[in-house]
């Protein structure tokens, strides 16, 4: 098993396809480009656009193209 990155983007309620990303930091660094498009939307809690992280388990298998 091994660990991979889940970016989820919710747009205006609607869960987009989730983007798999190896390292943590790539992660955040996609995540704040996303929520950085949202900035001017903004209204208290209020978002557009949501971005997260969140850690998920896979088989090796899973994650290599051959």
């Amino acid at each position: 098993m091994e660990t991979v990155w889940l970016l989820l983007v919710i747009l205006k309620g609607t869960i987009q396809d989730p983007v798999y990303f190896r390292s943590l930091d790539d992660c955040l660094v996609a995540q704040q480009k996303v929520k950085s498009q949202n900035f001017h939307t903004m209204v208290g809690d209020n978002y557009w656009i949501k971005a997260v992280c969140v850690p998920k388990q896979i088989k090796e298998k899973e994650t290599t193209n051959e």
